[in-house]
This record gives C-alpha cells, sequence and structure tokens, in this order.
C-alpha cells in the first residue's frame, strides 16, 4: 500500500481501488490535477496543449506549450499578467529566446544576432571584450561648469611613456591576457599628471586608465605646440625682415 496510489473508480458505490506503480494515472482533456483550494497549482491538458501553474499570490511561474511555448514567471497583481521573465520557442523563428522585464519594460533579450540590454548598466565585475565596443558619450556643454583648459599639456605629455609589452597577470583577476603582447602605457606615470578621473585604484589595488581620458591632453599639448610652432615661424619672419632692413640701409 505504501508504494501504490489509491484511487476512487465509483464515488456511489463506494468501491476504491489500488493503481499499481507501473500504470499511469489518466485524465480526459480539459480536466485538470488542482493542489489546494485556491487553484494556485494545477496541471492542464486540453487535448492540443498543455500547461503546469504555480502561483504563490505575489509570483506564478507557468509551463505551458500554448501563447509562445516556454517558461513564465509572472507578477499575477501586475495586469494581465505582468511578465517578469520569459524563457520561450519563438512563434515567428522557432528559436529559443529569453527576456527579462522590470516594472513591464524589456531590459534584456536575446535576439538572432546576439542580446540586446536596454538602460544603465551596472558591471560590479571585470568586462572582457573580445569585438569591437560602440558608445557615445554625453558630453553637451549644458551638462558642465567650472570649464579650465589643461595647462602645460605639453609637459604632461613628457611624463608619459608610450611602450609595447607582454602582460604578466599568472595567478591574478587578470590571467586571461597573461604571456599576450600589447600597447599602452602605464598607470603610475599617468597618475602623476595629477588629473581628475583620469587613473583609478581597484579593490585589488591594481590601477586602471581612462584611456579616452586622454584625449583632452593629447589635443590641447597639440595646441601648445602649434602655437610654440607658430610663435617660431614669426619671429623667422620677423628676424629675415630685420635682416633684409639692415641690407638695404
Amino acid at each position: 500500500m505504501a508504494d501504490r496510489i489509491p484511487l476512487i473508480v465509483n464515488a456511489s458505490a463506494n468501491q476504491i481501488q489500488e493503481l499499481p506503480t507501473s500504470d499511469s494515472l489518466q485524465l480526459n482533456d480539459t480536466n485538470q490535477i488542482k493542489l489546494g483550494s485556491d487553484d494556485d497549482f494545477s496541471v492542464f491538458h486540453d487535448g492540443s496543449n498543455g500547461s503546469l501553474n504555480l502561483s504563490t499570490g505575489s509570483l506564478t511561474v507557468r509551463v505551458t506549450d500554448t501563447n509562445g511555448k516556454g517558461f513564465f514567471v509572472e507578477d499575477p497583481n501586475g495586469g494581465s499578467p505582468e511578465t517578469i521573465a520569459k524563457f520561450e520557442k519563438d512563434a515567428t523563428t522557432g528559436k529559443g529566446r529569453c527576456e527579462l522585464m522590470f516594472e513591464g519594460a524589456k531590459k534584456f533579450e536575446t535576439t538572432s544576432t546576439g542580446v540586446t540590454i536596454t538602460g544603465n548598466q551596472h558591471i560590479a565585475g571585470a568586462l572582457t571584450v573580445t569585438g569591437d565596443i560602440t558608445a557615445f558619450s554625453s558630453s553637451d556643454a549644458t551638462l558642465k561648469e567650472n570649464l579650465v583648459p589643461i595647462s602645460n599639456a605639453l609637459n604632461k605629455v613628457g611624463i608619459i611613456t608610450g611602450y609595447t609589452y607582454k602582460w604578466k597577470t599568472e595567478g591574478t583577476d587578470y590571467a586571461g591576457v597573461h604571456g599576450t603582447e600589447d600597447t599602452g602605457v602605464v598607470a603610475q606615470d599617468v597618475e602623476l599628471l595629477g588629473l581628475p578621473g583620469i587613473t583609478t585604484t581597484r579593490e585589488n589595488g591594481i590601477k586602471a586608465i581612462s584611456y579616452k581620458r586622454l584625449t583632452p591632453i593629447l589635443i590641447q599639448a597639440i595646441k601648445e605646440l602649434k602655437k610654440e610652432n607658430d610663435d617660431l615661424k614669426t619671429l623667422i619672419k620677423d628676424s629675415s625682415s630685420f635682416q633684409n632692413l639692415r641690407t638695404s640701409l
């Protein structure tokens, strides 16, 4: 009796039959298996499609092969209801896809070309990208104040040295690049410039550089170099004019 399921086969006659463990419990289509009195856990089949629903009142987990065919996590109080996550077989492409939602808005989606993430992202750990990163940084003048040109930029550039080198990162968080050759500068040199936001020290003590913030220094250094060159041209021109004047006299 311990490993058999009792099944009422004739309630009016009060007859009970034991269902052998080798047999299946079969219900007709459109009949449901329900646990509890609030329909919070049910298994259902309508002849073509089936579903499994588990609801806590604040969260519903639904596995179904209808309306998208997949695994859904929903907020039953958020609308009709509001979907939190989808893991499904796309009805158009027939391929598996995933969506994560926040307050009704799609934030994460797998597509035929990769992954689409909407909104601001925060990554607590390291991000390693083998392909290109394409982005625009907000730089509108209306968002900035106390604009001060970088002074002595040419001298600052002189502090920095460009290197080719080989990474020695074995046993660190950056072991993935160990032994590879690269081109760059040294954070300790850049730190000596004393400019805000250009270097940082991570929690593990490793210094890092914002390479994009080197660009303003190089721009100012080129402008200073151009001014020196223009001043030198003017001096030579004035000197030549002076010599011509002396000769004519």
